[in-house]
């Protein structure tokens, strides 16, 4: 999934709570206004106000993934446990990120079935942005940068050896870079729609593309 989906487990008849939070600029401490937060595992979404504040009503008891996706910045995530006794506090603070350049050259790559051929090639934020237009554009294009992530992150026996290489650490933060834009573009063109499975979306294959990533030691 887009953001390791954890699915709830109401209890019957159980009271609900609020979730409120703030969200912030970490460098500067200034809070980020209109930034959607979302409660996945269920369809609850909110968006911050002038004070960077937000407010999920009417949660049940439950686990939960609350996250936020503003772009600029990266993505932040947390577990929630709640009770359905008490309504939770939940701040962020989310770090700038250098935007890629306008031209992104990477060499082609051969991708699992089902990735956009060569999508990562001469990709603007731009025109990834335009081709973003059904959560089936959104799945087939973040497969393909994700993919392309880890083919060239394998090429490198280990972490030191990959961070040495300024080439391939660049091409990682465009490839990352264009990840983001499509991670935002599409949580708040589509939202929760991303967390369902269809005979074009597969919220799991996203999930562990970015696992696997993780494991290599680069951070979506």
């Amino acid at each position: 999934m887009w953001l390791m989906l954890f699915v709830s487990v109401p209890l019957a008849e159980a009271q609900t709570v609020r979730i409120t939070g703030t969200v912030q600029d970490a460098q500067l401490g200034a809070p980020i206004t209109g930034a959607p937060v979302y409660l996945i595992g269920s369809t609850g979404v909110a968006v911050t106000k002038e004070n960077g504040r937000f407010v999920l009503q009417d949660v049940q008891a439950g686990t939960y993934i609350l996250t936020v996706v503003y772009e600029g910045y990266a993505s932040e995530s947390d577990t929630l446990v709640v009770s359905g006794e008490a309504d939770v506090e939940n701040n962020f603070r989310l770090n700038p990120v250098r935007a890629a350049g306008e031209e992104v050259a990477i060499s082609p790559q051969t991708r699992d079935q089902g990735a956009k051929s060569n999508f990562a090639l001469s990709a603007s934020q731009d025109s990834l942005r335009s081709e973003l237009k059904t959560v089936c554009d959104c799945f087939e294009s973040a497969v393909g940068i994700l993919n392309d992530a880890i083919l060239l992150r394998k090429k490198y026996e280990n972490a030191e050896q990959y961070q040495r290489d300024r080439e391939a650490v660049e091409q990682m933060n465009a490839l990352l870079a264009l990840w983001r834009t499509a991670q935002y573009h599409c949580l708040t063109g589509f939202g929760t729609k991303l967390f369902v499975d269809s005979a074009c979306n597969r919220p799991d294959k996203i999930s562990d593309l970015r696992k696997e990533l993780d494991s290599l030691g680069i951070d979506t």
